[in-house]
């Protein structure tokens, strides 16, 4: 379920940011590179850029022709992640499998292998996340504000325990 809903919030944020930018996107969201590049073409963002970026590693790039992604295995999450969502995943003991054979659908997979695989989706998530503060962040900063609005700064302190 982790592994899952992690997907669902890389889904999510594009759908956060597109809102944020008032892009009025009509077509499906999700977190993939040709869905970045037109709802964001218009947006001048280094942390959108980066969010593009780490949508590439996520993409099967087997399918593209003279294209190299950042990080060439990472596709595998997003296969093992349509198999959770739309197949069926088998997850046993060791590679060894009774199943194997032509009439076989389901992914298998280690418990081990799922672990490591789910702490990498873990990560490109928090990236995702802190990418997401970031890009809100630096358009805050250029934005343009009427010069007669106020707007109240308040310190936050800082507690130091002894």
């Amino acid at each position: 379920m982790a592994f899952k809903l992690c997907f669902g919030i890389l889904d999510s944020i594009v759908v956060l940011l597109d809102k944020y930018f008032e892009t009025n996107y009509n077509g499906n969201i999700y977190f993939k590179p040709t869905c970045l590049q037109k709802i964001f073409q218009n947006i001048q963002n280094p942390y959108i850029d980066a969010l593009f970026w780490l949508s590439c590693d996520l993409t099967d790039s087997s399918k593209l022709k003279d294209w190299q992604v950042p990080n060439p295995d990472a596709y595998i999450l997003r296969i093992l992640r349509n198999n959770l969502e739309h197949g069926w995943v088998r997850i046993s003991e060791t590679n060894l499998n009774i199943w194997k054979g032509k009439h076989d659908y389901a992914k298998s997979i280690t418990k081990e292998e799922l672990e490591v695989t789910t702490m990498e989706v873990f990560r490109y998530t928090r990236c995702a996340i802190l990418y997401l503060v970031f890009a809100i962040t630096y358009n805050e900063k250029h934005r343009n504000f009427d010069k007669n609005i106020k707007i109240a700064k308040m310190e936050v302190p800082s507690y130091i325990s002894i």
